[in-house]
């Protein structure tokens, strides 16, 4: 200890807190001496983890400190009775952190077959008679050490393993709580498994089959581990991300509604309520319980669709009444007529048929979320609090989704998540800037694709009427800026209410807003900026088109 401490001292003040970690060596050697090893061991650990954020040039040290953690943990304390110590010697969690720690430090140093021993060691101090989800934990870690180097044949036998862990704590009266958070993190290493070998499509695909569904029915326990409100939402995006990875952007907004659906009744957006209370409601104990089909693969499943191949396009009543009326709504007999019964032969009671589009309580969530600013007057909001709890989280999904949609030119199906997107995110000028904006483009760009008809041109004189005014809330919101940034997207949004002038007819106000936009890149950006540059090109163009009509 006196060795480690003099190593300490000769590490530059301003790398480290010298004081905190002399004491937390201290510490150790106090209780390890007052016959206290595994408290002591504790102290060694914090020690170390402060040493580990220096890197390589301590890295010598730091596995010293930890070696020295593992050798405290593998003791017990001297008040432990002796019947006590075959149960604490099969539940070391410790001993379990310490081989942890020595094993992070020892991949660092290249020290590879060591490292993976210790991970190895890690599950093991605790696989006997500790809690299934700290058991997960550190045998994720083994997961990753594999994945990290490529070593796919080892992942897959730790991820063997950590199947039958999760099996045989089931068959030991684990709680369905436990058995969910440890499948979770199964599912979501599996996931990374795909991913991490360029399978992306498995992964959207998987993670939307078994890591949502799984997520989904942890959310309708109220003792869920951290009781993370955003996890089932997480999950779902996780999907949506790998689908857009894999060039499946039409799932990806399935997905993402999903996501909105799971928010809104995550944050307790008012009238709406968690995917994980209605599963236990619609479906009972049944449809929220652990079930080894979470752990299964489906190799040889399809993902999508409804059974005969067909998707609906309509919500019935019952689900906007489930959500708007509650629990009263909805009936068992309905459940079983829903899209659960096509999952009823691998036991997975309440999962939908299609996984990228969720059942139809999700669905009909998710039209009552954005039905809520259909009618909304398009204006720019004041910075503040939320204006209802939940708002912003909501919104920034809202936003993910229109920008997806936007991204392969579905411009109409943008508008609505992008119109309550920019309602929702009213607290936030800079945020709600950019959904603004995005709206306006995506009415914009709908002008001209809806045929030569009367109709069709009103509604287009509608769509440019309704665009301009989004331009113009961009416009004010990203021009309040002070950053550069947000007064080039100011000019941006000027500019573009400057072409939607023009085509409306009003050729003086267009010229205006025009003036305008070069005046502020000018004075904002400079008078060489891209810009200034594109502003007087757009003010040289509108006088040309004035002249020659």
């Amino acid at each position: 200890m006196d060795q480690i401490a003099e190593a300490i001292m000769q590490i530059p003040p301003n790398a480290l807190d010298r004081q905190r970690a002399l004491m937390l060596l201290a510490a150790c050697d106090k209780y390890s001496k007052s016959g206290r090893p595994r408290v002591a061991s504790k102290y060694a650990m914090n020690c170390g983890a402060m040493l580990f954020k220096l890197g390589p040039p301590v890295a010598q040290l730091t596995e010293a400190v930890f070696q020295r953690a593992v050798y405290l943990a593998k003791h017990f304390d001297e008040d432990v009775p002796e019947y006590m110590r075959i149960l604490l010697d099969g539940n070391n969690p410790e001993l379990g952190d310490a081989f942890t720690w020595v094993a992070a430090i020892e991949a660092k140093l290249g020290k590879l077959d060591q490292a993976e021993n210790h991970y190895k060691g890690a599950a093991k101090a605790i696989e006997e008679y500790g809690n299934i989800v700290e058991l997960s934990e550190k045998i994720l870690h083994q997961c990753l050490f594999n994945r990290h180097r490529k070593r796919f044949e080892q992942w897959e036998k730790v991820m063997e393993y950590w199947k039958q862990r999760i099996v045989v704590a089931e068959e030991n009266g684990e709680s369905d709580v436990q058995l969910l958070n440890a499948t979770a993190s199964y599912c979501g290493e599996r996931a990374n498994g795909f991913e991490a070998r360029g399978k992306f499509k498995e992964s959207a695909l998987y993670r939307a089959k078994k890591f949502v569904e799984t997520c989904a029915r942890l959310e309708a326990h109220g003792t869920r581990r951290d009781a993370n409100p955003a996890q089932l939402s997480q999950a779902i995006d996780s999907a949506a991300q790998a689908c857009v990875r894999a060039g499946d952007k039409m799932n990806a907004t399935k997905l993402l509604k999903r996501a909105v659906a799971a928010t809104a009744g995550a944050v307790e957006l008012p009238g709406f309520y968690t995917l994980g209370e209605i599963k236990r409601i619609k479906f009972d104990d049944e449809g929220v319980s652990w079930h080894r089909a979470l752990l299964e693969d489906d190799d040889d499943e399809e993902g999508g669709g409804s059974k005969n191949g067909k998707k609906k396009d309509g919500v019935s009543k019952d689900v906007i009444d489930f959500i708007e009326n509650g629990e009263d709504a909805t009936t068992k007999e309905d459940s079983d007529n829903n899209s659960s019964s096509s999952n009823k032969k691998n036991g997975l009671v309440g999962a939908p048929r299609d996984p990228f589009v969720g059942d139809e309580i999700e669905v009909g969530t998710y039209e009552a979320v954005v039905k809520i600013c259909d009618n909304w007057e398009i204006k720019k909001g004041a910075e503040g609090e939320e204006e209802v709890d939940g708002c912003e989280a909501v919104g920034s999904i809202l936003l993910a989704l229109g920008q997806v949609f936007f991204g392969f030119d579905q411009y109409k199906e943008a508008s609505r998540p992008l119109r309550t997107a920019s309602r929702f995110l009213a607290h936030d000028p800079s945020t709600q800037g950019v959904a603004l904006h995005m709206l306006a483009c995506s009415m914009f760009y709908q002008v001209g694709k809806n045929g030569k008809s009367d109709d069709a041109r009103k509604l287009d004189r509608e769509l440019r009427t309704q665009a301009a005014l989004a331009f113009s809330a961009a416009a004010d919101c990203r021009l309040s800026s002070t950053d550069p940034e947000g007064l080039k997207d100011g000019v941006s949004s000027l500019l573009f209410l400057g072409r939607v002038m023009f085509e409306l007819g009003e050729v003086s106000d267009a010229m205006n807003v025009t003036q305008r936009a070069l005046d502020v890149a000018r004075k904002g950006v400079g008078e060489d900026s891209k810009e200034a540059k594109e502003a007087m090109n757009a003010l040289r163009h509108l006088q040309m088109e004035v002249q020659n009509r």
